[in-house]
């Protein structure tokens, strides 16, 4: 069956010469131990096979499900019969529980996980595949059978799903915070549907309701594709059935981007995401300060700068590893400063409007909608005019006046008196210089500072400016 247009998570902006980028395979790697799986680029999508003789799970892909955004997979489960020069060894019923989960761990401190468990009919050329839905806490994913069962989490047994592992025939799962997981259904339609109906029994009911709260307050969640790292060699030696019975499968397309591929290279289409800005939960913005912006999964903060706004994730299908930002800022007064890279400033007290913009490799492009925040003053030294970082020995130079204003931005206490403030010039001997008319004589070779401070019952500030004189 046609697999049906899925909307990607962003619309597309333009892409440099071709638009064609390399697969990293590593990104579907993540949550498995290392070399469980060979990952190759081939004409058939992106084919992963177990190497070892263990069960798995892959994917390093991270994707947006809020503001009713969907997740789109299409992948291959091939399973070899008895009938076929493929078969892996004799005597294993590849149809009674030959499976392949598809799990959605929420990106949150607490790790919801839904899962999909599909396994193939025991008739041959079956184009049904049965189905169950589970709902999960703290990262557990065990909806095995009889555990998954008899743990007390919830489940469901769903509508048959569309598919044929032994003929390989696609399997498209859609995910989202509405319907959680969607599939063709039954094969008598080419739409995609619910595959769990919260309206057909207290199971689905509880389900439906377990995911609902599990999944209400997550923003993101990576893709885990499990299935059998056992080799042929261990089928035959252990003689496994079931589950470990799969070791192969072709991820062919995500969120409508193609994976297959000649040379391991394809034209990416489809835009990267970042969520939109946010502000540290008891912070907030002040004014005339430096700040970098934080994208969390990215750890791009840096050392020495305060940190107060971030994005919580950035993500894209191919290359999210290689993500580049921008930052534009409007400030009080309607002026638009547009950063390169997640380092910006605050001018004056004001709100201000935030977004980020987001570039991937191939160079399409998504921009986060804006957001307002209001940066508040603080007791502050306003010094009017600049101070030279450098001055020949014997020179004159005059010292900036200055004024100090509060959390309000006013230049008076309560009393209505004004602030006061004092300067000091030190000269490389740690000696303080005098101030006539304004101005001061740098006699000595070295480093002087000048020493603006004022303290009230308001508040404190100190500003420091040094000059090198040789």
């Amino acid at each position: 069956m046609a697999a049906a247009a899925i909307m990607p998570i962003a619309a597309c902006g333009g892409t440099p010469s071709d638009g064609r980028t390399e697969i990293d395979s590593t990104l579907f790697n993540e949550y498995a131990h290392e070399n469980i799986f060979e990952t190759t680029v081939t004409e058939k999508g992106l084919e992963m096979t177990g190497t070892q003789n263990l069960r798995a799970a892959c994917s390093k892909m991270r994707f947006a499900i809020e503001e009713k955004q969907k997740i789109s997979l299409t992948f291959t489960v091939p399973v070899f019969e008895e009938d076929s020069e493929e078969f892996l060894t004799s005597g294993i019923n590849m149809y009674t529980k030959t499976c392949v989960d598809v799990m959605m761990i929420g990106q949150t401190e607490a790790k919801p996980v839904a899962q999909l468990r599909l396994w193939a009919e025991k008739a041959v050329g079956e184009t049904k595949v049965h189905g169950r839905v589970g709902s999960s806490l703290n990262g557990e994913s065990s909806a095995y059978d009889g555990t998954f069962i008899n743990s007390g989490r919830p489940y469901a047994d769903t509508e048959y799903i569309t598919g044929n592992m032994r003929e390989s025939a696609p399997f498209t799962i859609v995910f989202d915070k509405e319907n959680f997981f969607q599939s063709y259904l039954n094969g008598e339609t080419d739409e995609i549907k619910p595959v769990v109906d919260k309206e057909k029994g207290e199971n689905e009911k509880k389900l439906y309701e377990s995911l609902s709260e599990n999944f209400k307050d997550v923003k993101s969640v990576s893709v885990v594709m499990r299935f059998s790292g056992l080799t042929y060699d261990d089928l035959q030696k252990k003689g496994y059935t079931g589950f470990e019975a799969s070791s192969l499968i072709y991820i062919t397309e995500i969120n409508g981007q193609t994976l297959k591929s000649s040379d391991g290279r394809i034209k990416d289409e489809i835009a990267p995401y970042i969520s939109v800005p946010d502000i540290i939960e008891g912070r907030n913005l002040k004014a005339y300060s430096d700040y970098v912006y934080e994208v969390k999964s990215n750890e791009s903060a840096e050392e020495g700068r305060e940190t107060v706004l971030y994005s919580a994730f950035a993500t894209d299908v191919l290359s999210w590893k290689d993500l580049k930002y921008k930052l534009t800022v409007t400030d009080p007064d309607g002026k638009e400063t547009t950063y390169d890279g997640l380092n910006f400033s605050t001018g004056r007290a004001g709100t201000y409007k935030i977004k980020v913009t987001v570039t991937d490799a191939s160079g399409n492009v998504y921009t986060s909608p804006e957001k307002e925040y209001i940066a508040t003053d603080s007791y502050r030294i306003n010094v009017e005019g600049t101070l030279p970082e450098t001055a020949k020995k014997g020179s004159e130079i005059t010292i900036p006046s200055a004024f100090v204003t509060n959390a309000d931005g006013s230049t008076t206490d309560k009393g209505g008196n004004p602030y006061t403030y004092t300067v000091k010039v030190m000269n490389p001997l740690e000696m303080e210089e005098t101030i006539v008319n304004g101005k001061v004589t740098l006699k000595r070779s070295g480093v002087y500072t000048i020493r603006y401070t004022s303290e009230s019952a308001d508040g404190r500030d100190t500003k420091e400016f040094r000059i090198r004189v040789s």
